[in-house]
């Protein structure tokens, strides 16, 4: 039983303790804005001593209140700005972020862009390459192909002329079938590079090794002609022969002929023929020889392919110093 009270006791204790401390903080709470309102109530009355005790105080306590009120949209106010400062400031953050990952963004484009510009360069690079090259190995072809078309062309001409001017265009014998003693005639009168090559045509036959009234058969080169007479200085009957004939008697003018003249003239036309012929092929040789120099040329200004390029110029110069000479033996 003692014991019961000592605890009730206690518990009793606690409680008040409790109160005294409740009605103590409500007490102070209550103090500070009444003193407040005191205090500006004695400064009210001060000021103005018409007023009672009790006007001062209920302005004062209006005063209070109205502080009260001005503190509490104060305070309102302090925090929607810092409600919007903090949004801005986040908003600011978003911002930040959005534009450091579209830099990032645009950077990465832009280097795929740029890595994809240089690899279409390269295939461009490589397409434009390959096309020169098939162009150069081209230009190379036709030119080879121009030149022996002008070597073959400048050869027949140079055959033809060294046929012109062969010592045994016309050879007469004493006998049948071309035996015994013969007389070897050139075959015409020309001039080439200024110098003349004289045809020799003899008016009396007595004055060479094959006498007047002997000759019996005759090789007639192609291309000339030979007319033979019974008289001396190219009179009396007369007989034109423009192929071989191994017995004169076939055609009644065996041991007849006294003089003779050679005639080159199929062989001049050949020669003028091939001449021509030569000329056009040197020609066109010398335009597509041009044509590889420009060709050349134009790939070397882009940087590309410079050994193909200076192979082809170099054989295009030799060709042109070699289609210049051809040209002057042609007169």
């Amino acid at each position: 039983m003692k014991k019961k009270e000592i605890t009730e006791e206690k518990d009793g204790g606690s409680l008040l303790a409790l109160g005294v401390l409740v009605g103590l903080g409500f007490y102070l709470w209550m103090k500070s804005p009444k003193q407040g309102i005191e205090a500006k109530a004695k400064e009210g009355k001060a000021a103005n001593p018409d007023l009672t005790d009790q006007e001062a105080s209920a302005l004062a306590a209006a005063a209070a209140a109205e502080a009260a009120a001005d503190a509490a949209a104060q305070a309102e106010a302090q925090a929607g700005i810092d409600a919007q400062t903090a949004a801005m400031k986040e908003a600011e953050r978003l911002l930040a972020g959005a534009q450091a990952a579209a830099i990032l963004a645009s950077t990465e484009a832009a280097l795929k862009a740029a890595k994809e510009a240089e690899a279409k360069a390269l295939v461009e690079r490589q397409a434009l390459e390959e096309s020169w090259r098939k162009a150069l190995e081209l230009a190379q072809a036709e030119l080879v192909k121009a030149k022996a078309a002008a070597d073959v062309a400048m050869g027949a001409y140079e055959a033809q002329l060294a046929h012109l001017l062969r010592p045994d265009a016309i050879i007469c014998y004493e006998h049948i079938n071309y035996g015994g003693k013969y007389l070897r005639l050139p075959g015409g009168t020309i001039k080439i590079d200024g110098f003349v090559h004289h045809i020799i045509e003899p008016p009396d036959l007595d004055s060479f090794p094959i006498k007047n009234d002997t000759i019996s058969s005759v090789r007639v080169r192609e291309g000339f002609s030979v007319t033979l007479y019974d008289k001396k200085w190219y009179g009396g009957s007369s007989v034109s022969l423009y192929k071989d004939h191994y017995n004169l008697s076939v055609i009644g003018f065996n041991d007849k002929a006294a003089s003779l003249r050679v005639f080159n003239d199929r062989a001049l036309a050949t020669l003028d023929r091939v001449n021509l012929e030569a000329r056009a092929a040197l020609t066109a040789a010398r335009l597509v020889t041009e044509r590889c120099l420009t060709t050349a040329a134009d790939v070397r200004l882009l940087g590309i392919l410079l050994t193909l390029a200076d192979r082809l110029d170099s054989i295009a110069r030799a060709t042109a110093e070699k289609i210049a000479e051809m040209m002057k033996k042609l007169g």
